[in-house]
């Protein structure tokens, strides 16, 4: 999976996952790295639902083209890993489509994403179709308001 710039690729550190981006042991929660803005805000905006409202309470957002997390910078179209929920699943991989800050004290960095799915996430036995153990699939699936928090450590 390639990002806007190789030498930002970060690769998942060994003991947390398998080569294949499974992870081998129950997600711990491990302190999010030091984060911080990169550059200026390129604008503003409106989301709705940031938190999952069901009455989609506009919000008002401010834009970012990128973030440094620890020590790596990661930017808008950056491919990246988020952390499972379970051990034995696999990262769920995504393409970066924006950075944005939202007035919440608990987190005020979130993200969308355009999500890859995995032969698992798809219904194609009924097809009759054969796809690679390892390949993926790049969707038009896109998600909002993810916390920066899910970021692979």
């Amino acid at each position: 999976m390639g990002g806007s710039n190789s030498k930002r690729k970060r690769q998942p550190s060994a003991p947390r996952l398998d080569a294949t981006g499974f992870l081998m042991h129950e997600p711990d929660d491990l302190p999010c790295p030091s984060v911080a803005w990169v550059d200026q805000p390129t604008g503003t905006g409106v989301v709705t639902s940031y938190d999952n409202d069901p009455g989609g309470s506009p919000v008002t957002v401010t834009f970012y083209n990128a973030l440094k997390y620890g020590e790596y910078t990661i930017s808008v179209g950056d491919d990246i890993a988020l952390t499972p929920e379970k051990k034995g699943e696999g990262t769920e991989l995504c393409t970066v489509k924006a950075f944005y800050a939202v007035d919440d004290p608990d987190e005020p960095m979130r993200m969308t994403v355009r999500w890859f799915w995995r032969p698992e996430h798809l219904e194609l036995e009924e097809s009759g179709e054969k796809t690679g153990k390892h390949e993926l699939f790049f969707t038009s699936s896109e998600d909002a308001h993810n916390s920066i928090d899910a970021i692979e450590r």
